[in-house]
């Protein structure tokens, strides 16, 4: 869709979780159609830490256990830069704030089509913990409070 989109003129922007093609590079949104993309490729990370893995020791699956940061930035036609400087930052509000910062800079005059696919729900289940208390069970308390935190007026809010 984006790159039927350019075709059209707009400007396109991706935000939050690809998940839909990363062993190659020319998988990556930023080379489908994307002018921009600030997230992960795989389906869900760490919230804080942004790290995926997979399988509990290497004889877990094929693939054995694996783990790597996947956070990155990217614009069209070119590599990726792998964001380390997000380590530690909730991953909803790191994209939340860079869709609005994108929105702040976009001219009103040309047509633009934002994607923004967030973490919230996905597993990890993970929300902050000045959310964790309003629940009484664990998965009520995880689950929940990571809905609340979207709807609040932090960051998140979407």
């Amino acid at each position: 869709m984006p790159e039927a989109l350019k075709q059209c003129g707009y400007d396109t922007e991706m935000f939050g979780k690809w998940h839909v093609g990363m062993f190659h590079k020319d998988y990556h949104p930023q080379n489908r159609g994307f002018d921009h993309f600030l997230g992960f490729l795989t389906g869900g990370a760490d919230f804080w830490s942004h790290k995926k893995c997979y399988g509990k020791n290497a004889a877990d699956d094929d693939f054995g256990f694996m783990c790597g940061y996947d956070f990155r930035e990217a614009y069209s036609g070119e590599d990726e830069t792998i964001r380390n400087d997000l380590l530690g930052v909730y991953s909803n509000d790191i994209l939340v704030e860079g869709l609005e910062d994108r929105l702040k800079k976009h001219d009103p005059e040309k047509p633009l089509f934002t994607y923004l696919s967030l973490q919230a729900v996905h597993a990890p289940i993970q929300a902050p913990s000045e959310y964790l208390h309003l629940y009484r069970t664990e998965f009520m308390m995880i689950h929940s409070s990571t809905i609340n935190r979207l709807n609040s007026d932090g960051n998140s809010a979407a």
